[in-house]
């Protein structure tokens, strides 16, 4: 940082991919929240699913399966929370192939160009960053909301990817 803009000679930051959550702040309303939180749940899912054939590790495999397979439940709750709220069925947004983010508003294409190559215990360091940032945007959720219910669906939402952090932490610590 010495020197400023001036002294900069290209160099870039190397690591996983960085995460953050700045587009939530446009929803206002709880079903806008829980579109929002849907399209993430699903880009994750879908994420994990594409990740399992080149992931070369089969326990980490395995429990991508079962990470993606709780992102569906995870989508159920959401839906069902927009029904209540909105009154109306949801019906998914469509994307694009490049529009679709995942937990922590990672790029899928992003994350699986990132990932080819990689050793485990670095795509379980980014798997486990994400996790985090879906952690703490449902737990910020939660505080935004007023009405009981919705709080108690994002404190379900936060409760539950502590434990996928709980558990892409333990098969790190196996891994390195």
């Amino acid at each position: 940082m010495e020197g400023g803009i001036k002294a900069w000679q290209g160099s870039v930051a190397e690591g996983s991919p960085k995460t953050g959550m700045a587009f939530f702040s446009s929803a206002e309303k709880p079903q806008d929240l829980a579109a929002l939180a849907w399209l993430l749940e699903e880009g994750t899912r879908t994420f994990y699913e594409r990740l399992i054939p080149s992931i070369g590790d089969r326990d980490a495999a395995e429990l991508l399966g079962q990470l993606g397979r709780a992102e569906e439940h995870h989508k159920s709750m959401l839906a069902e929370f927009y029904r209540e709220f909105a009154g109306a069925e949801f019906v998914p947004p469509s994307q694009t192939a490049k529009e679709v983010v995942m937990e922590g508003g990672l790029s899928i294409e992003k994350a699986l160009s990132w990932s080819e190559g990689k050793k485990i215990a670095d795509i379980l360091d980014l798997l486990m960053s994400l996790e985090t940032n879906a952690y703490d945007l449902y737990i910020r959720m939660q505080r935004s909301l007023s009405d009981e219910r919705g709080k108690k669906v994002f404190e379900v939402l936060s409760r539950e990817e502590h434990h996928h952090l709980e558990r892409l932490g333990a098969m790190l610590e196996k891994r390195v």
